[in-house]
C-alpha cells in the first residue's frame, strides 16, 4: 500500500499534481486547509476539491484538523488566535459543519502517528490519565474531539505554543521532541523549507516552501518533491 502524507495546504492546490502522479492508495492531509498566506489561492474551492477527491473514492483519504481549521468549528469560534478570517468566517463555519464527518484529530498507520502538530505524553496524561496506550491514541483523540472540541484549545502560556502541555494542534517541535509519546510522528504546523526528521519526528509543513511530501511504500519512507515528478 502506498501512503502519501501532505503538509499544511492553506489553500495551495499542489496536492492535485502529487496525487495525480503518485496514484496513492491512501492520502493523509495534515490539516490547515484555511487561513492561507497568499490571496492568489482559493482556499474555499481548494477545500471543496479535497472533499470531492475523498468522496470520489479513488484513494482513501484522511483529513486531519489543524489549528487554522479548528477555529471555524461553530462550537469553538474565534479564540483570538492568528489569521482568523472574520469576513468569511460564517462561510468557513458552514463548510466545516457540512463536512465535519470527514475530519478527525489523529490517525495511526502501523507505528506512525499522524496529527497536525504532535502528541505529548503530558497532554495525554492530563487528558486521559492512565487510560491511554501507544495503541489507542487516535481512538481516544478522535472521540475526545467529538465529545468536547474545546479540549483542544490553545492552553499554554507561551504565545507560540512552545509548551509540553499544548494540544495536538498547537504544540511546537522543540516541546514535542522532549515529551513525545513513543511513536514515530508525522506533523505539520511549523513551516520548514524542507522535510526534517529528528528524534522520530517528521516535520512536513512544506507545501508553501519546497512542496516536499512523504511517501510510505512497501516498508520504506521517502521524501519526494513536486518539481521532480
Amino acid at each position: 500500500m502506498k501512503l502519501v502524507a501532505l503538509g499544511d495546504t492553506h489553500g495551495t492546490p499542489y496536492w492535485k499534481d502529487i496525487v495525480r502522479v503518485e496514484k496513492p492508495d491512501l492520502v493523509v492531509f495534515i490539516g490547515d486547509y484555511f487561513d492561507g498566506y497568499s490571496s492568489k489561492f482559493d482556499e474555499v474551492g481548494n477545500f471543496q476539491d479535497i472533499i470531492q477527491y475523498k468522496e470520489e473514492g479513488s484513494a482513501s483519504v484522511i483529513l486531519l484538523i489543524g489549528n487554522h481549521d479548528y477555529h471555524y468549528f461553530p462550537e469553538v469560534g474565534c479564540t483570538g488566535t492568528s489569521r482568523y478570517q472574520h469576513k468569511i468566517a460564517r462561510k468557513l463555519e458552514g463548510l466545516i459543519q457540512n463536512n465535519r464527518h470527514h475530519l478527525q484529530m489523529a490517525y495511526q498507520h502501523e507505528n506512525v502517528l499522524f496529527t497536525h502538530a504532535g502528541v505529548t505524553k503530558t497532554f495525554m496524561n492530563n487528558t486521559f490519565d492512565d487510560a491511554w496506550t501507544i495503541n489507542n491514541i487516535p481512538e481516544l483523540l478522535n472521540q475526545k474531539f467529538e465529545d468536547d472540541p474545546n479540549a483542544f484549545c490553545f492552553n499554554g502560556i507561551e504565545p507560540t505554543g512552545e509548551d509540553i502541555t499544548q494540544t495536538p494542534i498547537w504544540v511546537r517541535p522543540a516541546s514535542l521532541i522532549i515529551d513525545k509519546v513513543p511513536l514515530t510522528q508525522v506533523v505539520g504546523h511549523t513551516m520548514v523549507n524542507e522535510i526534517e526528521f529528528y528524534k522520530n519526528i517528521y516535520l512536513i509543513d512544506t507545501m508553501q516552501t519546497s512542496q516536499q511530501y512523504l511517501v510510505f511504500d512497501e516498508g520504506t519512507i521517502s521524501k519526494r518533491v513536486l518539481k521532480n515528478i
